[in-house]
């Protein structure tokens, strides 16, 4: 295989997907299983994404098991864990109730809006984030993930209010914290060991 320029990926939004390319929804809708089929009922816009774009973070500990002379025989995986760090930019009504918790903000007739900073415990909903680059595809999804922490709130005239949130992802009924797919690569590739 001869890696080109053309699999390098710059992962921008895909504005192209219809309900937007930050979605949430109950687990119990169906997940996608591709980069590119329209998602199904129960999928609805999450906000928009700052362009800092999102961050996905692996967190493993380990344990090395020693024979009797001290060398390591064995290392196993103690702990695992996945968590998806982004900042929305204009959040809408939805956003807020997922940041706060639907019984911590209201909105009047007139479209006036009350969030309570309150102890709350979020709900384990379904995640996907969409990119594009070139004609590809790249869809994230988090098949149970929960909003654990949000970050400082700065409001001033220099820079836009923007919403830090983390998603901490518990696995699924396959033990999976979270899929990425991709479409559209320039070729079907195939791998050796032996090309290491």
């Amino acid at each position: 295989m001869t890696d080109t320029a053309a699999d390098i990926l710059v992962a921008g939004a895909d504005a192209s997907i219809a309900g937007g390319y930050f979605q949430v929804a109950p687990t119990t809708a169906t997940g996608p299983v591709d980069a590119s089929t329209a998602l199904g009922t129960g999928w609805t816009n999450a906000g928009l994404i700052t362009e800092d774009g999102v961050t996905v973070s692996e967190s493993k500990s380990t344990e090395e098991i020693k024979d009797a002379s001290g060398a390591v025989v064995r290392v196993v995986t103690t702990e695992y864990g996945v968590t998806v760090n982004l900042s929305l930019l204009a959040p809408t009504l939805k956003s807020f109730k997922l940041m706060r918790g639907d019984s911590n903000v209201t909105q009047d007739a007139s479209g006036n809006i009350v969030t309570k900073f309150a102890k709350t415990d979020l709900p384990t909903q379904s995640w996907t984030i969409h990119f594009s680059d070139n004609g590809r595809r790249v869809r994230l999804y988090l098949p149970a993930g929960q909003i654990t922490e949000t970050s400082d709130i700065a409001y001033n005239v220099t820079s836009a209010t923007t919403y830090e949130v983390t998603i901490t992802c518990k696995p699924d009924a396959n033990g999976v914290y979270a899929y990425e797919y991709r479409a559209g690569a320039t070729s079907p590739e195939t791998y050796s060991p032996d090309e290491d």
